[in-house]
């Protein structure tokens, strides 16, 4: 970009900026007319919204809006796809302490091991095997442990096993449920087809699931052979997952959510 292009670019954005803050204020102008003869909440609020820092940090922003639009959108963007990400992995979290309870006795006594690729001679606390697996959910008994197919089953608890495997799934699904029409409607602003961004982002979602739960196959025995508690696996789990997973969604996101093909300053 030359010299010249940047400066005109410069001086439309400094002439958008003062065409926004010309209708800002007549808009505050009228509200604090009407507001004049009133007393509450909705004119307490109103004076609290004036006060410098909050203008100072809405002129700032306003301003680098006009003048770098295309930074701008993604610094928005980045925001409530971190957000929204976040609120959802909270969520996920929150389904996983509980929902594995709710399975029954019977599947957290159900191994869930797959390809189950030995780890060499490492074992876990009670001389159990531990494994590669993308998915990785062993029995676990009432002390944490993980213990064999074929071992005491009578203190299985829930939380391990194909219940434990089910909860999380169910977790997540249902927190890319939430997910969807957020980061669609809000962070990207998409007006396409919502049933064909719907598809792609279930094929993204199993694609980047099988990938995540790779990952969780090599950190889950590793972890175990450490003897780390259930509680700290569990939210080590969702945010490994989670982490990952927000990654590549982001650019996911990019390719199926196409913004508006009209983008106006709010």
């Amino acid at each position: 970009m030359t010299k010249e292009e940047k400066t005109r670019r410069a001086k439309e954005g400094l002439e958008l900026f003062a065409k926004f803050e010309e209708k800002h204020t007549e808009k505050i102008n009228a509200k604090r007319e009407k507001l004049s003869q009133k007393n509450g909440w909705q004119k307490f609020w109103f004076r609290v919204s004036q006060w410098r820092f909050f203008q100072w940090f809405r002129r700032s922003w306003l301003k680098f809006k006009c003048l770098h639009p295309k930074g701008a959108g993604l610094l928005q963007q980045i925001f409530y796809f971190l957000v929204f990400s976040n609120g959802v992995t909270i969520w996920q979290y929150l389904v996983m302490t509980f929902l594995p309870y709710l399975m029954g006795i019977k599947l957290a006594q159900t191994p869930f091991v797959w390809p189950a690729i030995p780890l060499g001679n490492w074992i876990d606390g009670n001389g159990n095997q531990l494994f590669f697996a993308i998915f990785n959910e062993p029995v676990i008994d009432s002390l944490g442990n993980q213990i064999a197919s074929n071992g005491d089953l009578s203190q299985g608890v829930i939380g391990g096993g194909l219940g434990n495997f089910l909860a999380f799934e169910i977790a997540v699904f249902t927190a890319q449920c939430i997910n969807f029409p957020l980061q669609r409607n809000i962070t990207f602003k998409s007006d396409g087809n919502p049933y064909f961004q719907a598809m792609w982002y279930f094929i993204g979602w199993v694609g980047v699931s099988i990938f995540v739960n790779a990952v969780w196959g090599i950190a889950n025995p590793i972890m175990t052979f450490w003897g780390w508690a259930p509680a700290l696996k569990n939210l080590l789990k969702t945010f490994i997952t989670g982490g990952i997973s927000m990654i590549i969604f982001f650019f996911i996101f990019k390719i199926i959510f196409p913004p508006k093909k009209e983008k106006q300053i709010n």
